[in-house]
């Protein structure tokens, strides 16, 4: 699914022309974020898996550094999730329950905070010296912030339309 996304939001180019490596609009963060709220740890990891593929496939880069660029995910969601549940008190990995946008807001932008330090952190030793200013950290941290909350707003929104849907279907064959 992220590997998905990432192909989808290559085409997506507000405010600039997207270079693969930030972006002010990034749904694959909504992924990372749903991934990682919906099943905790090993969601991390999954993330970790789709982002080695597509940076093996899609981006003109050695295996260390493919490698290199897909612990970042997993770190910043790990990261995001430990420091969610220390902040908050809250854990969804005991108790599962349909997060609310309150939740979801907070642990985007504990999880856009993370993700662009650590990503800006790396870039440098992993890409050969190519430097990443602060504004870059700025795009990053707002594309997170804004793919993660419009992605799950989507999905909050396509599943009460389903819910509502098998309820009026429910209650046609009830007739």
């Amino acid at each position: 699914i992220r590997y998905l996304f990432i192909a989808i939001n290559a085409y997506i180019n507000l405010f600039q022309p997207y270079d693969g490596w930030v972006n002010y609009f990034y749904l694959p963060a909504g992924v990372n974020v749903i991934a990682t709220l919906v099943c905790g740890h090993l969601g991390a990891l999954g993330i970790g898996f789709g982002s080695f593929a597509w940076n093996i496939f899609n981006k003109d880069m050695d295996l260390v550094s493919a490698l290199t660029l897909s612990v970042v995910p997993v770190l910043s969601c790990s990261a995001s999730y430990f420091a969610y549940e220390k902040l908050t008190g809250q854990t969804f990995s005991t108790e599962w329950r349909t997060p609310s946008i309150q939740d979801v807001s907070r642990f985007v932008v504990i999880y856009a905070i993370i993700n662009s330090a650590l990503h800006h952190l790396v870039f440098p030793y992993v890409l050969g010296g190519r430097m990443f200013s602060q504004s870059s950290l700025f795009q990053m941290l707002i594309g997170d912030f804004l793919g993660a909350t419009f992605l799950f707003l989507c999905l909050n929104i396509l599943a009460s339309l389903l819910i509502d849907l098998m309820k009026y279907m429910t209650s046609e064959n009830e007739v």
